[in-house]
């Protein structure tokens, strides 16, 4: 899958309309999710790293910005309490 408009499009899981999309999200969410608070903060350094080396493995086309850009949203939907859906 090619996630290249991941970071622009849809990020918080509200673009029901595209259903890969949301998907992908989900499941970046699922992999980041573990590694930060309840408030979205990464839990420490190593934490951090091991999110963007589990988001590397399962999510190769996401690389650089777009991930740093899907971390952030990533933690502002935690940060709401929400869960993508």
């Amino acid at each position: 899958m090619n996630l290249s408009n991941v970071p622009t499009i849809g990020l918080d899981g509200e673009q029901r309309n595209d259903h890969a999309l949301r998907d992908a999200f989900v499941g970046i969410f699922d992999a980041a999710s573990p590694f930060m608070d309840n408030d979205g903060n990464w839990l420490s350094n190593i934490h951090e790293v091991q999110a963007y080396d589990a988001l590397t493995a399962k999510f190769p086309d996401l690389t650089g910005m777009r991930q740093f850009a899907v971390l952030a949203r990533i933690a502002n939907v935690k940060a709401s309490g929400r869960r993508p859906a």
